[in-house]
């Protein structure tokens, strides 16, 4: 019967990795590993002959800091904000607003260097800029403001700005705003998207320890309900797509958790059942990462769906982690290690300022941002899968 098991497992991950026109959904058992031993990786010195690393140094302004940044190809766009600035820490006094600490919204050229103004917010007062991303053909964003009206009535705007209209034209092309709360039907102050290639993804809050899915075709502007109630450590993170295929957590009657592991292109559908209340789970349809819902969050599990393996790594304060198909990247305390075949490589060191990363669109690159708060650099790292 294991044999079984396994042989319709590895059919299910090809249909995930490969498609199929007809959708397939399996349950996989793992409950009862609580208490698995800790698998322990061998650090080794060096960098993998098939991980390309690049770093970038962005000059920004003096007293400006970047509230968020991404990377598409050899652009990186980012934000600059003078909000902090804007109250004199000695003292506890706000500096006057004037035009010059408008919020603004940059490209940076890689290959050339050259970097240009792409939007300029036309407010009297600084707004902070985040959820920033691009597919090529847009770069998307969002922003909150006050409505003025009571205090904490807020609305929250996602933009979209785009690029392919901004460099055929002589004349700059002008954001849009496609999507806000009140459109939404959205009761949260702000919200943390996902994009995909055809559509915007998001949670609401439904209940305690529970959320709701939304999608927003960028096509047709429809909005619909893609997921009813389902576990999540919190609304404000975002849902999980890589290389095409949506992870998403439930809670059962248990207390136990089911991740659900949904291939967008195909339909097919795997159900792990994992112990405890499992946190930000993502796959990509080879492998399943989770961490325990702890308050340091330092430990991880990862599941192998073609070998059948399941691994309990304990890492010290893991801020995040993501995958590219069959290895695992830890971003902790300051450091991002690759995690593969029994051996853990350090990528980049400690002094080096890295802060977060994420994958970008093409699935194979991940990105590091270590901007820091009034220091008029921003550090941009990418790494790259190359085989």
């Amino acid at each position: 019967m294991k044999k079984c098991r396994v042989c319709f497992l590895l059919v299910f991950v090809s249909g995930l990795l490969v498609g199929c026109h007809t959708s397939r959904q399996i349950t996989v058992d793992l409950t009862g590993n609580s208490n698995l031993e800790y698998t322990v990786y061998e650090e080794q010195e060096g960098v993998p002959g098939y991980i390309a690393l690049e770093e970038y140094r962005v000059e920004i302004p003096q007293d400006s800091w970047c509230t968020d940044s991404c990377m598409y190809g050899d652009k990186i766009y980012y934000a600059i904000s003078y909000s902090d600035h804007m109250l004199t820490q000695e003292t506890g006094e706000h500096i006057s607003f004037e035009e010059k600490y408008s919020t603004r919204i940059y490209a940076y050229d890689c290959g050339t260097g050259k970097e240009e103004l792409l939007y300029c917010y036309d407010l009297p007062y600084c707004i902070d800029v985040h959820n920033m991303c691009c597919n090529g053909s847009g770069l998307f964003w969002t922003d909150t403001i006050s409505r003025g009206e009571w205090r904490g009535d807020y609305l929250w705007r996602i933009f979209k700005l785009e690029l392919q209209q901004e460099a055929e034209s002589d004349r700059k092309a002008e954001p849009e705003v496609i999507l806000d709360s009140d459109s939404a039907g959205s009761e949260q102050w702000d919200i943390i998207f996902t994009l995909a290639p055809e559509a915007l993804y998001w949670r609401e809050p439904v209940g305690k320890d529970r959320n709701t899915i939304y999608r927003y075709d960028l096509l047709t502007e429809e909005i619909t309900r893609e997921q009813e109630e389902f576990y999540r450590y919190s609304s404000y993170w975002s849902i999980e797509i890589a290389e095409q295929v949506m992870t998403i957590c439930t809670l059962t009657e248990d207390g136990n958790s089911c991740i659900v592991i949904k291939n967008m292109d195909t339909g097919d559908e795997a159900s792990l059942l994992v112990d405890g209340k499992a946190t930000g789970p993502v796959s990509n349809g080879r492998l399943c990462v989770w961490s325990e819902d702890t308050y340091y969050r330092n430990l991880i599990y990862k599941y192998d769906m073609e070998t059948e393996e399941l691994e309990r790594i304990q890492v010290p304060g893991i801020f995040s982690y993501e995958i590219i198909g069959d290895k695992l990247f830890i971003n902790d305390a300051d450091t991002i290690w690759c995690y593969e075949d029994g051996a853990k490589t350090a990528l980049f060191a400690p002094d080096e300022k890295v802060s977060y990363f994420s994958t970008i669109a093409a699935g194979q690159s991940i990105y590091g941002n270590g901007s820091i708060t009034l220091d008029p650099v921003l550090y941009i790292y990418r790494l790259t899968v190359t085989e």
